[in-house]
Protein backbone atom coordinates (compact mmCIF):
# COMPACT_ATOMS: atom_id res chain seq x y z
CA UNK A 1 0.00 0.00 0.00
CA UNK A 2 1.14 3.48 -0.73
CA UNK A 3 2.01 5.83 1.92
CA UNK A 4 0.15 9.69 2.52
CA UNK A 5 3.99 10.45 0.48
CA UNK A 6 4.51 7.34 -1.74
CA UNK A 7 3.96 8.54 -4.90
CA UNK A 8 4.54 12.47 -4.28
CA UNK A 9 8.56 11.76 -5.60
CA UNK A 10 7.83 10.23 -8.70
CA UNK A 11 4.99 13.10 -9.30
CA UNK A 12 7.55 15.80 -8.55
CA UNK A 13 10.73 14.01 -10.55
CA UNK A 14 7.98 13.97 -13.69
CA UNK A 15 7.06 17.48 -13.43
CA UNK A 16 11.00 18.51 -12.90
CA UNK A 17 11.19 16.51 -16.27
CA UNK A 18 8.64 18.38 -18.24
CA UNK A 19 9.86 21.98 -16.69
CA UNK A 20 13.29 21.08 -18.74
CA UNK A 21 12.03 20.10 -21.19
CA UNK A 22 9.56 23.36 -21.82
CA UNK A 23 12.63 25.24 -20.83
CA UNK A 24 14.87 23.85 -23.80
CA UNK A 25 12.48 23.64 -26.18
CA UNK A 26 12.02 27.72 -25.28
CA UNK A 27 15.75 28.31 -25.54
CA UNK A 28 15.57 25.98 -29.00
CA UNK A 29 12.27 28.24 -30.33
CA UNK A 30 13.67 31.99 -29.48
CA UNK A 31 17.51 31.18 -30.50
CA UNK A 32 18.96 31.58 -27.14
CA UNK A 33 20.53 27.96 -27.22
CA UNK A 34 24.01 28.29 -28.12
CA UNK A 35 24.59 27.26 -32.15
CA UNK A 36 27.47 25.51 -33.88
CA UNK A 37 30.39 27.78 -34.86
CA UNK A 38 30.24 27.78 -38.19
CA UNK A 39 32.20 24.96 -40.28
CA UNK A 40 35.39 26.15 -41.97
CA UNK A 41 36.72 25.20 -45.52
CA UNK A 42 37.34 21.54 -45.29
CA UNK A 43 40.65 20.65 -46.51
CA UNK A 44 42.21 17.07 -47.69
CA UNK A 45 45.72 16.21 -47.97
CA UNK A 46 47.11 12.26 -48.76
CA UNK A 47 50.04 10.70 -47.84
CA UNK A 48 51.73 7.75 -47.78
CA UNK A 49 53.54 5.41 -45.64
CA UNK A 50 55.54 3.08 -46.31
CA UNK A 51 55.98 -0.24 -44.64
CA UNK A 52 57.77 -3.54 -45.20
CA UNK A 53 54.67 -5.27 -46.53
CA UNK A 54 51.89 -2.76 -47.10
CA UNK A 55 51.99 1.04 -47.59
CA UNK A 56 49.03 2.92 -46.02
CA UNK A 57 47.08 5.97 -47.60
CA UNK A 58 46.77 8.34 -44.91
CA UNK A 59 44.31 10.88 -45.76
CA UNK A 60 44.43 13.90 -43.23
CA UNK A 61 40.90 16.07 -43.26
CA UNK A 62 40.36 18.96 -40.99
CA UNK A 63 37.80 21.83 -41.33
CA UNK A 64 37.54 24.62 -38.08
CA UNK A 65 33.97 24.41 -36.11
CA UNK A 66 33.82 20.36 -37.46
CA UNK A 67 34.38 18.06 -34.54
CA UNK A 68 31.93 15.39 -33.86
CA UNK A 69 30.25 16.00 -37.39
CA UNK A 70 30.79 13.16 -39.40
CA UNK A 71 31.25 12.30 -42.93
CA UNK A 72 32.50 9.72 -45.68
CA UNK A 73 36.04 8.91 -47.26
CA UNK A 74 35.97 7.27 -50.39
CA UNK A 75 39.26 5.90 -52.41
CA UNK A 76 39.11 5.06 -56.34
CA UNK A 77 41.32 3.85 -58.52
CA UNK A 78 45.41 2.09 -57.89
CA UNK A 79 43.69 -1.05 -56.97
CA UNK A 80 41.44 -0.39 -55.01
CA UNK A 81 37.71 1.04 -53.94
CA UNK A 82 36.81 1.64 -50.82
CA UNK A 83 34.32 4.09 -48.75
CA UNK A 84 34.83 4.49 -45.43
CA UNK A 85 32.75 6.77 -42.18
CA UNK A 86 34.99 8.88 -40.47
CA UNK A 87 34.33 11.04 -37.50
CA UNK A 88 35.73 14.38 -37.25
CA UNK A 89 38.08 14.46 -33.86
CA UNK A 90 38.71 17.36 -31.22
CA UNK A 91 39.99 20.33 -33.23
CA UNK A 92 38.45 19.46 -36.08
CA UNK A 93 40.49 16.92 -37.46
CA UNK A 94 40.19 13.03 -38.72
CA UNK A 95 43.09 11.24 -39.89
CA UNK A 96 42.10 7.81 -41.92
CA UNK A 97 44.07 5.01 -43.24
CA UNK A 98 43.37 2.81 -46.59
CA UNK A 99 45.77 -0.30 -47.43
CA UNK A 100 47.23 0.25 -51.01
CA UNK A 101 49.05 -1.69 -52.92
CA UNK A 102 49.29 -0.55 -56.70
CA UNK A 103 50.69 2.55 -58.35
CA UNK A 104 48.68 4.58 -60.36
CA UNK A 105 46.25 7.70 -60.35
CA UNK A 106 43.86 7.59 -57.54
CA UNK A 107 40.61 9.50 -56.88
CA UNK A 108 40.00 10.99 -52.92
CA UNK A 109 36.42 12.10 -52.36
CA UNK A 110 35.73 13.43 -49.00
CA UNK A 111 31.60 14.56 -48.44
CA UNK A 112 31.16 16.48 -44.50
CA UNK A 113 27.78 16.27 -42.96
CA UNK A 114 27.36 19.89 -43.16
CA UNK A 115 23.88 21.45 -44.47
CA UNK A 116 24.46 21.75 -47.62
CA UNK A 117 27.38 19.00 -47.35
CA UNK A 118 30.95 20.16 -47.75
CA UNK A 119 32.84 17.67 -50.18
CA UNK A 120 36.19 17.85 -51.58
CA UNK A 121 37.80 15.87 -54.11
CA UNK A 122 41.69 15.19 -54.78
CA UNK A 123 42.98 13.81 -57.80
CA UNK A 124 46.09 11.95 -56.69
CA UNK A 125 49.05 10.09 -58.29
CA UNK A 126 50.78 7.23 -56.55
CA UNK A 127 54.56 6.64 -57.98
CA UNK A 128 55.66 2.68 -58.28
CA UNK A 129 58.20 4.06 -55.24
CA UNK A 130 54.72 4.59 -53.76
CA UNK A 131 55.13 8.25 -53.02
CA UNK A 132 51.93 10.40 -53.65
CA UNK A 133 52.18 13.62 -56.20
CA UNK A 134 49.09 16.39 -55.05
CA UNK A 135 49.01 19.58 -55.55
CA UNK A 136 48.56 22.24 -52.36
CA UNK A 137 49.25 20.11 -49.91
CA UNK A 138 52.37 19.59 -48.29
CA UNK A 139 53.37 16.97 -45.30
CA UNK A 140 53.92 18.39 -41.49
Amino acid sequence: MVGAHGGSGALRRLALSVLAGLAAASLVATGAWPARAAVGPLKVCAFVSAGDLTNSEIVKISATGSTGLKGTLTFTGAGLNQTVPFKMGKGGVALNSLTISTAGKATVTVVLSTKPPKKRVLQVVLSDTMGVTQDGCTAK
